[in-house]
C-alpha cells in the first residue's frame, strides 16, 4: 500500500494564476510606461447594508494590522486596499494546507446612493473592517 498524497486545492489556481501573469507582463512590456496594476494577493470577503440614513460596510481583514489598510471613496465606491504580511513563523516554513492569501489587497464596493463624502467613519476591530457611509442631504432611501 502507497502513502497517502496530499493535494493541495490552490496549486492548480496558483499555477494558472503565475501564467496570466507572466502574459499581463510580456503584453505591458510592449508598452513602456504603461501601467500595471499591482497582483492581488486575496479579494476580502464583504457585507453591505442599507439603513436609513447610511449603510455599514465590513470588510473580512484578519491579520492586517490597522495602519495597513486604505480606506478611499472615489467615484461612487468605497475603495479598500492594503496589504497582509506572511507571519514570520509561516515565513520560513513549508505549506502544507494553505488557505488563507497574504500580500496585497483590494476591494471596491459600489454604494447605491450619493454618499456625504465628509461624513464617512471606519472602525477596525477584531480583523472586521467596518465603514459607514452616510447619504447625501435629502437623498431618499
Amino acid at each position: 500500500m502507497g502513502g497517502v498524497e496530499s493535494w493541495d486545492p490552490w496549486a492548480e489556481f496558483e499555477v494558472l494564476q503565475a501564467r496570466i501573469d507572466a502574459l499581463i507582463e510580456a503584453f505591458a512590456a510592449r508598452f513602456p510606461g504603461l501601467p500595471v496594476a499591482r497582483k492581488l494577493g486575496f479579494f476580502p470577503q464583504c457585507d453591505l447594508f442599507e439603513r436609513e440614513d447610511a449603510c455599514v460596510v465590513r470588510v473580512a481583514l484578519p491579520g492586517v494590522l490597522e495602519e495597513d489598510v486604505e480606506i478611499a471613496f472615489e467615484r461612487g465606491m468605497l475603495v479598500v486596499r492594503g496589504e497582509r504580511d506572511v507571519p514570520p513563523a509561516a515565513a520560513a516554513a513549508r505549506p502544507i494546507l494553505r488557505e488563507l492569501r497574504d500580500g496585497y489587497f483590494e476591494r471596491r464596493i459600489r454604494i447605491p446612493f450619493e454618499v456625504a463624502a465628509d461624513r464617512i467613519e471606519a472602525e477596525f476591530a477584531d480583523g472586521i473592517l467596518s465603514v459607514i457611509l452616510r447619504k447625501a442631504s435629502g437623498e431618499k432611501p
